[in-house]
């Protein structure tokens, strides 16, 4: 049998909600890969453009989605204030 001992308090989930933003950059650097460097080798559009900013947007991206992610999670974000906001800048909501 194999006993999971938490390493901080709160265990697993606490460790999750401090590596979101890493994890969030870390599938951004996944998503390069694929769309950099294997999509994009066939697509010369794709592979007429600089790399360098390329793979850094992704990693932009995915620690932005990770540090929302967070936030979401701790109660600083929640649904209804972001639909409340969305609304707000585009008028009633069908």
């Amino acid at each position: 049998m194999i006993l999971s001992v938490p390493l901080m308090p709160g265990g697993r989930e606490a460790a999750r909600r401090r590596t979101e933003p890493l994890t969030g950059a870390a599938a951004g650097l996944a998503i390069a890969a694929l769309d950099l460097g294997i999509i994009g080798r066939r697509v010369g559009a794709i592979r007429a453009l600089e790399q360098l900013p390329q793979w850094l947007d992704h990693v932009a991206y995915g620690l932005a989605v990770g540090a929302v992610l967070r936030a979401r999670r701790r109660g600083r974000i929640d649904r209804g204030t972001a639909l409340a906001a969305e609304a707000a800048d585009q008028g009633p909501v069908p």
